[in-house]
């Protein structure tokens, strides 16, 4: 990925999807790679589904123990999903957790927006709250894609129906191009990152005792189904 995209020169990126449809045009509002298990042998995480208040699938986890060297830790990351940003609002609610825990500390999640509690989940930051914080780069009108659950996306009759009248339709007949958007958006960033939308860089830090052993817990998942993929970036070198 174009390292103007988002800001990062190197890093880790975790995705409920498919890593190797990320960095490519974005040709779709809702790209979808691996999709979990709905059965109820499924085990779903419960850490994350607390964070977002749903249920999660196609979850993606990283942990491991580690022992500070001082007493202060910080990480930056960057959220991003094709969830944004028609289903804000809804229960596919995709979320990142960033959970600490060790040295007599419970479980603490560090992965929150800047100046409150709030957990990165799509609902919390979006085109409509902490839009500051937020980058947009979809350029569809999604009219006919349904989601599990028979959830229709929250586009209004008299949106369809101008798009319908004189926006150019897309092959797959499921969602219109709008090539008026297209042309705000940051050329850069349409044309080498598939996602919709996605968070400025952020920090998790906290505070901790040194020379202690603590456990990172680093998850993100789809909710309410397992389509529409979500993803973080990790910054190398600023953990």
């Amino acid at each position: 990925i174009d390292t103007n995209v988002i800001g990062m020169k190197s890093g880790v990126v975790l995705s409920t999807g498919l890593v190797s449809e990320i960095a490519q045009p974005n040709h779709s509002p809702g790209n979808s790679g691996l999709v979990s298990d709905y059965t109820k042998k499924y085990k779903s995480d419960k850490d994350l589904n607390r964070l977002c208040k749903g249920r999660t699938y196609d979850q993606l986890i990283l942990e491991f123990d580690f022992v500070p060297f001082n007493n202060y830790i910080s990480f930056n990351f960057c959220f991003a999903s094709e969830e944004y940003p028609e289903y804000v609002g809804s229960q596919f609610n995709d979320v990142f957790g960033f959970i600490i825990s060790g040295d007599s500390l419970k479980k603490k999640n560090l992965a929150l927006i800047p100046g409150t509690k709030e957990a990165v989940t799509i609902n919390n930051i979006n085109q409509k709250k902490h839009a500051d914080l937020y980058v947009n780069n979809n350029y569809f009108l999604n009219t006919g894609m349904y989601k599990a659950i028979n959830y229709q996306p929250q586009v209004s009759f008299w949106k369809k129906l101008w798009s319908k009248l004189f926006r150019k339709k897309s092959e797959q007949g499921a969602f219109y191009y709008q090539e008026g958007e297209k042309k705000k958006l940051n050329q850069i960033l349409v044309n080498n990152f598939e996602f919709d939308g996605f968070t400025k860089t952020m920090k998790a830090s906290c505070y901790l005792r040194p020379w202690k052993l603590y456990h990172l817990k680093i998850g993100i998942g789809d909710v309410g189904d397992a389509i529409f993929d979500s993803g973080v970036f990790l910054e190398e070198n600023s953990f």
